[in-house]
């Protein structure tokens, strides 16, 4: 940082006839402005700045919190009576026009390298990324908490209002709030009515006869269905967890039985054999001896033994703690990072399309998503969720309710994920469309469960629980470690070919457009935002 950029404190912030040398001092009155603020004259207060100053000066929370802080650092420099006018305004106009959608574009550019860095820093020092985890959550919904409830009314009164007065809404239900707490009650309507989730059943030969008529039977029940406000079938999810079908006498077990026996044969997981060494590896409890001497075992080990180190200390875990010595150790260890690009923290996905600045609405955010990189639309084909930490015990302290409700989030981010690409590609048909694949996971306690969900046409989209695994709690269940190896390299070969067909539909959209083979032509979608 240059000389010229630092306040000089000997001035005692005389701004008399250089107001924009003003720095904030440190009173009572705006104790909880950011450092970068106090540290650099007002001529310099922009947010690229901002970020410079942070990558240079402080350990980096996650982006939400950078972003948060320096929102409402404005907002309480604009209210300090002895700051020059000029300064005020100036606040104020970034305030405002940093929300501008033409700014969106630089946002998410600077996100991404923001969150770059900050995934070197995790990788590197683990521990402080941990303090950041920790930390930076209470503090991002200080800040953000009455500045989004204002939003999300006017936004909810603008949407209202566009509704009545523009037929073609498509776009505003798109990003619309999914739901909120005032929904979350009939969304269950019973705890007790929630059935325990059945899991996929093994892949088979799938047959063909009359599979389209039995769909299109089904597709028509299910429309029915759907206006059976609430639960899952709103968004025109079809739950074949069979969780949310407590009570359900629209379809016979006998139906639910041959869909779901579809999409698994759709999904056709079939994990492989765990490697010989690996598998002397995890029966001899994690020792490194058992190992071949390769770049892949050894980052395997060196995260398998940071999940371990974390395990022996005592006491509860707070989420973000959970997910960073848990889950993302485990993502790191086995997965292929020249596949997907994971990005980790409270996070939104670009099919929400929110507001950076404005904490992500209720079913809006994840705590990882996985975009294909080698794709051109930088598919978001993975998310995750992790449901609450642990108690001193390492038990769960997820209710069954914030379990079932998280679960409900991340299928409709799945939903509004194959969305984001099947609206666009106008030039395929249906059954091409009906091809792709999503996924997602959540993480209770130490329960690791993995979705699939597809599009069957008709607003339709299946939901299913692919498998679930238990992660070690403890030094001595290190071969548990197994289990989760297999789910997410079997996760690791699907994704892959799930990119090479986003790359061939890509290319077969646009041979489609520019050769006039195909009609332009529109999926039926679900675009339900908001239960009313």
């Amino acid at each position: 940082m240059s000389n010229s950029v630092l306040v000089n404190k000997t001035l005692n912030n005389s701004f008399t006839d250089d107001p924009w040398s003003y720095y904030v001092e440190n009173d009572t009155e705006s104790s909880t402005v950011h450092p970068y603020f106090r540290a650099v004259q007002a001529r310099f207060w922009i947010f690229e700045h901002y970020i410079n100053w942070m990558c240079d000066n402080v350990e980096l929370p996650i982006w939400p919190t950078c972003v948060s802080q320096f929102y409402e650092s404005l907002s309480i420099i604009n209210k300090i009576k002895h700051a020059p006018l000029c300064v005020r305004a100036y606040v104020k106009s970034i305030r405002e026009t940093i929300n501008e959608e033409e700014n969106q574009n630089i946002m998410e550019n600077l996100e991404y390298k923001y969150q770059a860095l900050l995934k070197e820093q995790q990788n590197t020092n683990f521990s402080k990324n941990l303090l950041h985890a920790q930390t930076n959550s209470m503090s991002y919904d200080r800040a953000t908490g009455a500045v989004n409830s204002k939003r999300q009314a006017n936004k909810k009164g603008e949407q209202k209002r566009r509704r009545t007065d523009d037929s073609d809404y498509e776009e505003d239900i798109e990003g619309s709030v999914l739901f909120d707490e005032s929904n979350e009650d009939n969304l269950i309507d019973s705890i007790d009515g929630l059935k325990e989730e059945a899991v996929l059943p093994i892949s088979g030969t799938i047959a063909n006869t009359s599979k389209q008529e039995f769909l299109q039977s089904i597709s028509k029940k299910f429309n029915k269905y759907q206006e059976k406000i609430p639960k899952t079938r709103y968004w025109g999810i079809f739950d074949l967890t069979q969780q949310s079908l407590y009570g359900c006498t629209d379809f016979s077990q006998n139906e639910i039985s041959k869909i779901t026996q579809d999409f698994a044969n759709h999904v056709h997981w079939s994990p492989q054999q765990t490697p010989d060494y690996l598998q002397q590896y995890f029966d001899s409890n994690c020792d490194p001896t058992k190992l071949k001497d390769n770049a892949m075992v050894e980052r395997i080990h060196t995260n398998i033994q940071f999940i371990l180190y974390n395990m022996s200390k005592k006491g509860a875990k707070t989420e973000e703690e959970h997910k960073f010595v848990t889950i993302y150790p485990l993502f790191n260890a086995f997965m292929d990072h020249s596949l997907i690009k994971d990005t980790w923290g409270e996070t939104q996905t670009l099919c929400s399309n929110a507001n950076p600045f404005v904490k992500a609405c209720m079913g809006r955010k994840v705590d990882m998503k996985g975009t294909l990189i080698r794709t051109s639309n930088k598919f978001e084909a993975l998310c995750g969720k992790v449901a609450n930490g642990l108690s001193p015990f390492g038990i769960s302290l997820a209710s069954q309710k914030k379990k079932y409700l998280d679960k409900v989030k991340l299928a409709v981010l799945m939903r509004d994920s194959l969305n984001s690409i099947l609206k666009k590609w106008k030039y395929l048909n249906d059954e091409q469309r009906k091809k792709i694949i999503v996924y997602g996971w959540t993480l209770a306690g130490f329960d690791l469960s993995l979705y699939a969900m597809d599009w069957t046409g008709n607003g339709m989209y299946r939901f299913g629980l692919i498998e679930n695994c238990h992660l070690p709690s403890n030094k001595e269940d290190c071969a548990l470690f197994e289990g989760a190896f297999c789910l997410l390299k079997e996760l690791e070969r699907k994704l892959t070919e799930m990119e090479k067909l986003i790359q061939e539909l890509h290319a077969a959209n646009t041979r489609g457009k520019c050769r006039k083979v195909t009609t332009e032509n529109s999926p039926t979608l679900n675009l339900n935002g908001t239960p009313n």
